[in-house]
């Protein structure tokens, strides 16, 4: 048991009062030595043992009293949580509360309420239950110390909402202990309200060996109280995201002008919970959940079939009007946890993608294919920085590597170095495509992403195909190291590879664009459809490259635009200072009349439960308190320690009754006639 004020137990020797009083009270009334009350004496002789165990209850009682007395000033705690006195922590203590925001803490028990809002319930009733009136406050989106002016501020707004920012806890627990340190606290409460998600504690991380020295320095003052959310039995959590999304292969025909319609192949997974106790209530492990699209206004429903927790939409198709601002959101009806019910997109109408050409020589059937696939920004011969760069207006200017707005790249010549590798080494890792033909003398020595050119390999004519598409190639120059083998000759030659990127994918062909008299030019379908594919691979990369992860990655990016942010659909409004860390699709500045959007949606990285054991391997200190709250419930949360007051106040008036009734002297008993001696 612990007390908030534990100096009044000095207060304890009280108790001896009664003894010393009846002890007095004794020693007034001496005994003396009558012979007429011998005969008496020997009647009430029998008497005395009741009368004597009375007394002594009587006495008891009185002692008990006082103690009681004693501790209700002591204002004891119903749980022994705290260790000692937790007094302390209102005197002399600093409390920081570390507070999760991510997704997993949304996640609500049968009466709505969420594992966050249940925690700082928890922590704000404890508080003032010891007296504590100004904490410290770390959330996972500031990550920074804050002190509360009052409890109060625990209803605030903010605290309270949701991010859909991962947590980390090991980067807010070595602010807390920075803030304990800088303060040169000796006795410190930290308080920890997350669940056991491994994305929020991140047990991989270096940071907590810096950790355990600084609470090493801390000394035994240190306390860490956290908590765990058991997870209900008799709920089921479902979550869905978006796995792919791009254009139908019917949009790309760029022969013709764009017409108004255009379709969209969307890919989704849904993600559900196993437990036993839901497949006994549903009577099987499949289950249908629905599905809803939404492409601007427009809302097409999709049944998705889970199998063993898992369901998928493969391409499903979705007509749109490509004239329209795109975008919309997946999402399925809310369950126990909204915060992951719910994934947002954007993406600009399937426009023809700019193609930049740079190679050695004049190559006019790339020129010819890029004027039917999409559109030629520049060609430029002579090579990365040599020659003329001749731009889509007509006029010439010199320049090197101009790849702003550009989606792919056909680059025919030796493999870049230097400045220039570096430059498609970044065009490629943020999403763009690039095309490697090899020159007539490639050189072994030179590589790019741990891919080189052989040297060309003669060939009799012989009919290949790609795609399904069947051509005749004559001469091919190998390909090698670490690309991915697309086509290869008869022989085992492998002559196109490519190999991806973070977004962007880099194609390796080894056909000859250079020779117009080639047969892998003069027939052309070789050509246009291995520099279709690259086409499509970009389509769906313009789509990627407008999906954010919420975090402070991408909060620092809106910051650093300097533009005006405008929430167009989103799970919550917040400062423009605040949107990265929350869902949603938003307007990032506008340019010639023209909307630029992204969308944020929370991480896809799958999550799963931490043991205890796992976690309390990693806290420091020698005292770490878990705090364990229901999952359902339906009584209003309390703190984790309650003051005993009732209690002790019930106890001490029924023992000042039993001391008064067990005080009456007792009432003799009337003779009846019958019994009377003549």
């Amino acid at each position: 048991m612990s007390f908030l004020r534990i100096e009044a137990l000095w207060a304890i020797p009280l108790i001896v009062v009664p003894l010393i009083i009846h002890w007095l009270h004794r020693r007034r009334h001496p005994t003396m030595q009558w012979p007429a009350m011998m005969f008496l004496y020997q009647a009430t002789k029998m008497r005395r043992g009741p009368a004597k165990l009375r007394r002594w209850i009587v006495l008891a009682i009185r002692v008990a009293s006082v103690a009681l007395i004693v501790l209700a000033l002591a204002r004891p705690l119903s749980q022994g949580v705290f260790g000692m006195a937790a007094g302390r922590i209102a005197d002399t203590g600093t409390t920081v509360v570390l507070i999760d925001r991510s997704t997993g803490m949304q996640r609500r028990d049968a009466f709505g309420r969420s594992r966050q809002q249940r925690g700082l319930e928890t922590v704000a009733e404890t508080l003032r239950t010891l007296g504590v009136q100004t904490p410290v406050v770390i959330d996972s989106v500031d990550t920074q110390p804050i002190e509360l002016a009052s409890l109060e501020s625990f209803n605030d707004g903010t605290l309270l909402k949701s991010a859909d920012a991962p947590a980390s806890i090991e980067t807010m627990l070595a602010s807390a202990l920075d803030y304990l340190q800088e303060h040169e606290s000796t006795l410190s409460d930290v308080w920890i309200v997350s669940d056991h998600a491994s994305s929020s504690w991140n047990l991989q991380s270096s940071r907590w060996e810096s950790i355990a020295r600084q609470a090493d320095s801390l000394g035994d003052g240190l306390r860490i109280h956290r908590f765990s959310f058991p997870q209900s039995s008799d709920q089921v959590n479902a979550s869905v995201r978006l796995a792919d999304l791009r254009w139908s292969s019917e949009n790309l025909n760029r022969e013709t002008s764009p017409q108004t319609g255009a379709t969209l192949l969307f890919s989704v997974v849904v993600m559900e919970d196993q437990n036993l106790n839901a497949v006994l209530a549903t009577g099987s492990k499949e289950r249908t959940i629905p599905v809803d699209i939404t492409v601007g206004t427009t809302t097409r429903t999709f049944d998705v079939t889970l199998r063993g927790g898992v369901g998928t939409l493969d391409n499903v198709p979705v007509d749109v009007n490509r004239q329209d601002d795109l975008y919309g959101s997946v999402s399925i009806p809310t369950d126990s946890n909204p915060a992951d019910d719910q994934w947002y997109f954007t993406l600009s109408p399937p426009l023809q993608p700019s193609i930049g050409i740079i190679s050695t020589q004049p190559c006019d059937a790339l020129i010819a294919m890029g004027e039917v696939l999409g559109r030629v920004a520049f060609d430029q011969a002579g090579g990365a920085g040599q020659g003329t760069l001749k731009t889509q207006d007509g006029s010439t200017e010199r320049g090197d590597l101009p790849l702003d707005g550009i989606d792919c790249l056909w680059w025919q010549g030796p493999l870049p170095t230097g400045n220039a590798a570096e430059k498609l080494e970044s065009f490629s890792s943020s999403g763009g495509n690039i095309v490697f033909f090899p020159p007539m003398q490639p050189d072994p020595k030179l590589q790019f992403q741990g891919t080189r050119w052989n040297e060309w390999v003669t060939l009799d004519p012989e009919e290949t195909s790609y795609l399904g598409v069947k051509f005749i190639i004559e001469s091919v120059c190998s390909v090698a190291g670490q690309a991915i083998t697309e086509c290869s000759t008869a022989d085992g030659t492998n002559w196109l590879a490519q190999r991806q990127s973070d977004r962007g994918t880099t194609w390796f062909c080894g056909a000859n664009v250079a020779d117009h008299q080639s047969l892998f030019v003069r027939q052309g379908l070789g050509l246009f459809s291995v520099l279709a594919a690259t086409v499509e691979q970009s389509d769906a990369a313009s789509i990627r490259l407008h999906d954010y992860q919420a975090g402070h990655e991408t909060a620092k990016q809106l910051r650093d635009l300097n533009a005006s942010i405008k929430a167009v659909m989103s799970s919550d409004e917040e400062t423009a200072s605040r949107r990265g860390y929350h869902r949603g699709v938003y307007v990032v500045g506008e340019h010639e009349g023209k909307r630029h959007y992204i969308a944020i949606n929370r991480s896809d990285v799958t999550t799963t439960r931490l043991s205890d054991e796992q976690i309390e391997a990693v806290l420091p200190g020698d005292y770490v308190n878990v705090i364990s709250i229901g999952a359902s419930t339906t009584r209003p949360t309390s703190g984790a320690a309650r003051e005993l007051w009732g209690g002790l106040w019930f106890a001490l008036i029924v023992g000042l009754l039993a001391e008064g009734w067990l005080s009456l002297s007792s009432r003799p008993t009337a003779r009846t006639s019958g019994d009377d001696r003549t």
